[in-house]
């Protein structure tokens, strides 16, 4: 079991380690400067080959660094997800967090991905785990 209360408090550490792991994935990754809260969202293209023609994607990442605190990621600790994307330019969300989404966070991002717009994903702690722990990476 992977400890992230290791990270530094502030997120800075666990920002840079999902970028990492973005990176490690084969994404083209970068930050889009500092969001409402004070944090850096992350920025990534995912290339989508076909035998007819190539496509991408361009998701933006959430970093939520709850781990010292045990608090789920709320509602009250994201912005407006769908103005985010629309500011960025991406068609996908993905929200990573050191511990879980509330369940009105997983709710908000459902209805989200219903709507047909913008694809939404979360990776909370124990998918985290899982792709930490992959011999690739």
């Amino acid at each position: 079991m992977l400890d992230f209360k290791e990270l530094s408090v502030n997120g800075d550490d666990f920002e840079l380690l999902i970028r990492e792991l973005l990176y490690n994935k084969g994404l083209e990754v970068y930050w889009s400067g500092k969001d409402q809260d004070g944090g850096k969202d992350l920025l990534c293209i995912e290339r989508q080959e076909s035998c007819f023609k190539n496509s991408s994607k361009r998701w933006l990442i959430q970093c939520k660094h709850n781990a010292h605190s045990g608090k789920s990621v709320g509602i009250g600790d994201l912005d407006n997800i769908v103005d985010s994307c629309t500011e960025h330019n991406a068609t996908g969300y993905l929200l990573v967090c050191s511990t879980y989404p509330s369940s009105g966070v997983v709710k908000r991002l459902e209805g989200i991905q219903n709507s047909g717009t913008i694809t939404t994903a979360f990776w909370d702690c124990k998918v985290l785990e899982r792709e930490l722990l992959k011999p690739e990476n």
